[in-house]
């Protein structure tokens, strides 16, 4: 039989002191248990010693004393305290309280570790014990070992379920799958009654939903049931929390075998660790947005001028600095502002902008592509890294798909929200990427002022609008001519062919091809012929109706500059209007090639006028059957 006075008088434990004067040294101990936390009463039972380091009671005298007086009265029958780390000395208070119920104190000396106690007394209670005991020490070590490694959470969820004996699952602070570890001859198989999808809620609102409410401050696990027809499994459920920060949840499938006081000791362990892991985590991530995010602002604000200096920080955060890129702005809005508590809006709007950053991350990994984000106020700034780019640099529809595929994941997990993403045009090499980056705002605008539904909005597929709300400025004529014609003025100047002139006339018949080949005194299957080059050319579709409007502005673009400024953006003005009544009048876009023709003839006319001095005057009214009034003085 090993008692306290057993203990007392280890030869490998020197030092030992019994601080009580009043003390039962026969009583056996049975088991050896640490408690470091207030909650761990459920694990114990009589015949129980206890260790502790003193740091939950450490300053709470009402406590010292509660514990010593429910220890006795569980049938424990002592407790050691490692004095020298938290406490200098046994508390007056706990001696005051042992003593009066003849409850054994015992002091550790500093130089002796927890798990060497352990170790020595499981050595003791059994012919086994010492195995037993080494077996706690090695997973002791193994859990702090695991988790330097690069699948440290997998490997120390292994090495946990093959200690505990039962399957062992981690999951997020919203109950998510994120890993597990399954023991071999499980008669209820994980697989077999939970969908085991990562990042998927895999238990029923009959596990999660009746929660404690202050659940994320529980040191011990809790029993909850689990129910699948005639089959019943016990999940011992432990938070993963740090400070006032939960990171998810332990579960442990009870169905191989009941857990031991031993066992409930390596969960917390365990979820120790984890937490240590995931604080960890997250300083380290904040430190990596935060220089990230000077990357940003330096690259965005033009302060990096040379791609060597773009080049040497980019590869810090892996980016190649030569590959091409393409700017995404993610938007959110509240539609529910005024009615919430700001400071809690507010956090819970930065936790959504991180799983947000989360998503676009794992989206992109998923999918073979590398990306970089940050958040900066309501948005979200992404850089994305893509490949197989059309003629011009157009977006592919490959990499169009990815960001809708993007945009339905971001709003599943926003849908309080308003959702936006704005998508600059591509840009060859990273230190361009600031014309994205104002691309892809513009668009946002944009998109809102033709009242836009929330989604994904392209700016190439905006830049109409744009011009048209804008005037007819110098730079974005310049832009609209490269995105939509330039390929084709220069296959012409290499080639020495009339690819443009072919496309006006084409667009002048109303994309008729006979007549278009009557015009141009061609036979027809030539003109066929010269179309599809063109098509190939351009990488567009001449019988989409934006299409052609594009292409045929940008025609108009090499016709523009016979106008002067001011006349150029009155033209761009009235357009717009134009296209705004017919919008508001049938909910439906005007049709782009008639609003064509009329923008092709009036500008003609107001090149012919601009060359004589004439002033311009441009009315609009939007009621009766008129459209407009132009006045000559």
């Amino acid at each position: 039989m090993y008692t306290i006075g057993s203990f007392l008088r280890e030869e490998e434990l020197t030092g030992l002191k019994l601080m009580t004067d009043t003390a039962d040294l026969q009583a056996e101990i049975t088991n050896i248990n640490i408690i470091d936390n207030p909650d761990s009463y459920d694990w114990l039972s009589s015949g129980d010693f206890l260790l502790t380091t003193g740091y939950f009671f450490r300053d709470d005298e009402a406590m010292q004393r509660q514990l010593v007086r429910e220890l006795s009265e569980l049938g424990c029958v002592g407790l050691a305290i490692k004095t020298r780390r938290y406490l200098d000395v046994i508390p007056e208070a706990m001696l005051e309280e042992a003593n009066r119920l003849g409850f054994p104190l015992i002091n550790i000396p500093v130089q002796y570790p927890l798990s060497k106690i352990c170790k020595v007394v499981f050595g003791r209670l059994s012919g086994g014990g010492v195995e037993k005991a080494d077996r706690f020490v090695s997973l002791y070590h193994s859990i702090t070992e695991s988790m330097l490694e690069a699948d440290g959470v997998f490997r120390m969820l292994g090495v946990l379920s093959d200690f505990i004996g039962n399957a062992v699952l981690l999951l997020g602070a919203k109950w998510e799958l994120m890993a597990y570890a399954e023991n071999a001859g499980n008669p209820m198989s994980l697989s077999q009654y939970l969908p085991l999808q990562k990042g998927e809620v895999i238990f029923p609102e009959s596990i999660t939903g009746n929660m404690p409410s202050d659940f994320s401050k529980y040191a011990k696990a809790i029993k909850r049931v689990f129910s699948a027809g005639q089959e019943r499994a016990v999940c011992r459920i432990l938070p993963v929390s740090g400070g006032n920060a939960l990171f998810g949840y332990l579960v442990v499938w009870e169905t191989s075998r009941k857990m031991q006081s031993v066992e409930y000791l390596a969960l917390e362990i365990a979820a120790s660790s984890l937490a240590l892991e995931r604080f960890r985590t997250r300083q380290i991530e904040e430190i990596r947005m935060h220089i990230r995010q000077d990357f940003f602002d330096d690259l965005l604000s033009g302060k990096l001028h040379s791609a060597e200096e773009v080049g040497s920080i980019a590869g810090m955060h892996n980016m190649d600095a030569e590959g091409t890129y393409l700017c995404m702005v993610t938007k959110l809005d509240s539609a529910a502002r005024g009615t919430e508590n700001y400071v809690e809006m507010q956090d819970a709007f930065l936790r959504i902008k991180d799983r947000m950053i989360a998503q676009i991350g794992e989206l992109s990994r998923e999918e073979g592509r590398s990306c970089i984000s940050i958040h900066r106020g309501s948005l979200i700034i992404t850089f994305l890294r893509i490949v197989h780019t059309e003629p011009d640099q157009r977006i592919s529809e490959e990499n169009r798909r990815f960001i809708q595929r993007l945009y339905h994941r971001l709003h599943a997990i926003t849908q309080q929200y308003v959702l936006n993403i704005g998508v600059g045009e591509p840009t060859a090499r990273l230190i361009n990427v600031r014309r994205s980056f104002t691309q892809a705002q513009e668009a946002i605008r944009v998109s809102g002022n033709l009242r836009s539904v929330a989604g994904v909005h392209f700016y190439e597929d905006l830049i109409i609008y744009q011009l048209l709300s804008s005037g007819v400025e110098n730079e974005k004529s310049a832009e609209l001519y490269t995105l939509s014609i330039r390929s084709l003025v220069e296959y012409d100047k290499q080639n020495a062919t009339n690819m443009v002139e072919t496309l006006d006339c084409y667009f002048a018949c109303n994309c008729n091809v006979s007549e278009t080949a009557k015009a141009l005194f061609i036979h027809r299957n030539t003109l066929i012929y010269r179309i599809d080059k063109i098509k190939s050319i351009l990488g567009r579709d001449l019988k989409d109706s934006e299409e052609r409007l594009l292409l045929q502005l940008g025609l108009e673009c090499l016709q523009l500059s016979l106008l002067a400024a001011g006349a150029a953006g009155q033209v761009g003005k009235l357009l717009f209007d134009v296209f705004q009544i017919f919008r508001d009048r049938s909910g439906q876009k005007l049709h782009l090639l008639v609003l064509l023709r009329a923008a092709q003839h009036l500008v003609f006319r107001l090149a012919e006028l601009a060359a004589d001095g004439s002033k311009l005057k441009f009315g609009l009214r939007g009621g009766g059957s008129g459209l407009g009034r132009l006045r000559l003085e």
